[in-house]
């Protein structure tokens, strides 16, 4: 975001194959400044039995992303949304042939887009 060169952030926009999302999931601004919009929803608000797509996280602290990557859930996956347990609202979710139970803190800060 400091780099003065429009000739070296169009090189390494093209070198990164013009993403739109950092690895976060956060909305990169175009050259003109304009931030891609998108509907997202939390996961903890979503309906059952819906089919979702993991977009953004709202933690980005390392425990969090570690928590994510021993359960190997990654934006982009595809998650269906088995059932929410009253005792404590956690989801059981399936994704990539995973079939998990996530707390509702994991699901309120797992931004999703409807399919």
């Amino acid at each position: 975001e400091h780099i003065q060169s429009p000739t070296l952030v169009n090189k390494l926009d093209e070198y990164l194959s013009f993403p739109k999302f950092d690895p976060h999931g956060d909305p990169i601004p175009n050259e003109q400044g304009i931030i891609p919009g998108r509907t997202k929803a939390l996961l903890a608000e979503c309906e059952i039995n819906t089919i979702v797509t993991f977009v953004e996280i709202k933690d980005s602290e390392p425990d969090f992303l570690k928590y994510l990557d021993q359960i190997g859930l990654q934006m982009g996956h595809q998650i269906e949304i088995k059932d929410r347990i009253d005792f404590d609202n956690s989801l059981r979710i399936q994704f990539d042939g995973h079939k998990i139970f996530i707390s509702h803190i994991v699901a309120n800060n797992i931004y999703v887009t409807k399919n």
